[in-house]
């Protein structure tokens, strides 16, 4: 858990210093940004992950997809 805490940490640190900075000579709208971040902090867990697993079967029975000729 502490080992999670430190990363977030790192990261929100990481992406303040980011931010912070800007190149040129235009003027950046930090604010905007550390909402678009801390939304995107809040909100990560609510997202699902989609994962496709393929089936192959020969004859009605499950095999190795590897089996299967390209």
């Amino acid at each position: 858990m502490r080992r999670r805490i430190r990363t977030r940490l790192i990261a929100a640190l990481t992406a303040f210093v980011l931010l912070g900075t800007a190149t040129g000579c235009e003027e950046w709208p930090l604010g905007s940004h550390l909402v678009t971040f801390g939304a995107g902090w809040l909100l990560h867990d609510c997202t699902t992950t989609t994962t496709t697993e393929t089936f192959c079967y020969r004859n009605g029975e499950p095999i190795d997809c590897s089996e299967v000729p390209q």
